[in-house]
């Protein structure tokens, strides 16, 4: 009898031992399995703001571009600036010249443009110890860009350079053969061409008007001058 009380008294202290066990067990697990699941209401609640900001983002991505088109396009859209210069200057031959230009640029983001042109030279040259009148009238027709370096954001000072081909006519005596000694000039009149290179500065009196300063360089097939230039000043004005 008493062995069977000892073995009734183990057996339930094993089965309280092993059921205590298993609820320990329980217990941990639904306590990790409440951390887990808190974890991941963590995670979706930062998944969802994740995708909140990325939206957002986008919104405003898409806002900002279509503001860029917006603005490309009502720039497009504006005429493109126009203008003209009158200069009077100093040729090569220390003589007075004069040169008129109108510009159109093309492109405005890039500041790009084209330019066409007359410059009228008038001198003497020397022939015989002959003072003879020589006259020179060049056309012009280049590309024009704006020199960012030498220029300022507002525009109050704005350099550009320009290159192209030139083309024009040439006198030499008004056209007559004989000179006054009797000599006769073996120089043809007739037409000459070449190109030019350009720089030149406009700073900015008002919306319309900009004071203008310019050196021009002809490099023709002139017989009386195959190198010929002109620096000096003048006035702009904007359409």
């Amino acid at each position: 009898m008493k062995n069977v009380l000892m073995c009734l008294i183990t057996f339930s202290v094993s089965t309280l031992f092993s059921y205590s066990q298993d609820n320990e067990i329980d217990r941990q697990l639904k306590q990790t399995q409440k951390e887990l699941n808190i974890q991941l209401e963590l995670l979706e609640t930062y998944r969802k703001q994740l995708e909140n900001e990325v939206e957002l983002l986008k919104l405003q991505y898409e806002k900002e571009l279509n503001n860029d088109k917006q603005l490309k396009k009502s720039k497009s859209q504006k005429t493109s600036p126009t203008g003209i210069d009158l200069i009077l200057g100093i040729t090569n031959k220390e003589a007075i010249g004069y040169q008129a230009t109108f510009t159109i640029e093309v492109d405005t983001f890039s500041h790009t443009g084209l330019e066409i042109g007359l410059f009228i030279d008038t001198n003497n040259i020397h022939i015989q110890k002959l003072e003879v009148p020589a006259e020179s009238f060049i056309f012009y027709l280049g590309y024009t860009r704006q020199l960012n370096f030498m220029s300022t954001k507002t525009n109050t000072v704005n350099t550009r350079f320009s290159i192209g081909g030139a083309f024009g006519t040439e006198s030499v005596n008004n056209g007559e053969t004989a000179l006054s000694s009797g000599a006769m000039i073996v120089r043809d009149d007739g037409v000459i061409y070449g190109g030019y290179t350009g720089i030149s500065s406009l700073f900015k009196i008002s919306d319309k008007f900009s004071a203008l300063i310019r050196y021009t360089n002809f490099l023709t097939s002139s017989n009386v001058s195959l190198h010929k230039f002109i620096v000096g000043a003048g006035i702009y004005y904007k359409f």
